[in-house]
């Protein structure tokens, strides 16, 4: 894949941040079927509310208008935004008249009583289902990450930060004390959330790195770093030969796709630079795997051998990956370019949103917010901001 230097991606990073904060972040999602009234007989059995939630995922057009899903506010969306402006923020580059310090201020307002943040949608697969807000480590781990970047940048005023550094404590507490400890190898992994029992190496690496990651910066409470360590370790010993995790512990859940792949391999690396533990081997290996089975041709593979549909969500989270090991694969920003480059040449609708899936001659283009639209906006605000830093210094004029 190719890369050419002159092509501009911070400007089409702020046309989706504009075309997000013109719906004030409202949207649809991939997995919100179930906020359908049509789905209230079925909404707790688990099947039919499987099979209505997959074929919402699945059509081409979006039916949710016309049986009643109404667009909502997803915290995560908002936590990768903030992430995008913090980016371009730090790199001196614009970002569109967006206060990161107003989109601190709705993730607190969306926080939980009890600490954590959730999907606003009811949701159900094949293992359990979860109602609507129903706390998830996933979810708890991006807006918190995103919290902890606004944090270190010094975002808001005192009154601000004391209400952030609050509710991270509160949210590494649900962590620590709330998710399940699902046994697996010769520790635990967290469990997605308070109602289930599953493990899932994603889900639970994310909630130990923010769990490990609270602790560095608020400073040390019983029993976060320690739990951090072991849930970590677990996953770390899950790395199969060939480099990759399996998505889970049970035998359905062995299969590998890329961007949960990514999100095991960032979150193994901030542990590592934690000094929680040293996954620099794996962290080897598994960005090889990494390579070799999801960057195969357009875009990013979404699972081995399988290089259609390209997902954005994938594409998104490849062109963060490729970003984040410069030091262990020094081609990797200029992959991510590449990426970011192909993603605006295939994807890129008039009004600067992206589809949901792209096949050679057929795309999905239901413009997911969530699930797209914040995800290639965190990953075009990282890859500009590269850029920019990454520029030759103009010499003085004569």
């Amino acid at each position: 894949m190719s890369y050419d230097s002159s092509v501009d991606l911070h400007g089409p990073a702020l046309q989706l941040l504009d075309w997000m904060r013109q719906r004030d972040w409202v949207g649809y999602d991939p997995f919100d079927g179930l906020r359908s009234p049509l789905a209230a007989p079925f909404r707790t059995l688990r099947w039919p509310a499987v099979a209505w939630t997959q074929a919402h995922r699945r059509l081409p057009v979006n039916l949710r208008p016309w049986v009643g899903i109404h667009p909502h506010v997803n915290p995560k969306a908002l936590s990768l935004t903030l992430q995008g402006v913090l980016s371009l923020r730090n790199a001196g580059l614009g970002h569109s008249g967006v206060r990161p310090e107003e989109l601190v201020d709705r993730l607190l307002r969306l926080e939980a009583p009890s600490g954590g943040w959730g999907y606003p949608f009811a949701w159900a697969n094949r293992h359990f289902h979860a109602p609507a807000g129903t706390r998830s480590s996933v979810v708890t781990a991006f807006v918190g990450n995103a919290l902890l970047d606004a944090m270190e940048a010094r975002v808001g005023g005192a009154e601000q930060q004391e209400a952030v550094r609050v509710a991270l404590h509160r949210g590494a507490n649900f962590i620590s004390r709330e998710l399940q400890r699902v046994p697996a190898g010769r520790g635990f992994l967290f469990s997605y959330t308070p109602l289930d029992n599953r493990g899932v190496h994603n889900a639970s690496i994310l909630a130990a790195a923010f769990l490990a990651r609270t602790a560095e910066s608020l400073g040390p409470e019983a029993g976060w770093a320690r739990d951090a360590e072991t849930a970590a370790r677990t996953t770390l010993e899950a790395q199969r030969p060939d480099g990759t995790w399996p998505y889970g512990t049970t035998r359905r859940d062995g299969f590998v796709d890329s961007y949960h792949t990514g999100y095991v391999l960032e979150a193994l690396q901030q542990l590592t630079n934690l000094g929680i533990l040293d996954g620099r081997a794996a962290i080897v290996l598994g960005l090889d795997a990494w390579r070799t089975m999801f960057l195969t041709g357009n875009g990013v593979a979404h699972r081995p051998g399988q290089p259609y549909p390209v997902d954005f969500h994938g594409v998104a989270q490849g062109m963060l990956t490729c970003l984040g090991f410069e030091t262990l694969w020094a081609a990797g920003p200029t992959e991510a370019l590449a990426l970011a480059q192909w993603a605006l040449e295939h994807g890129r609708d008039d009004d600067g949103s992206f589809p949901y899936q792209w096949w050679p001659g057929r795309v999905n283009r239901v413009p997911y917010l969530r699930w797209v639209q914040a995800w290639m906006f965190r990953a075009l605000a990282a890859c500009a901001s590269h850029k920019s830093a990454s520029r030759p210094p103009v010499p003085p004029p004569n």
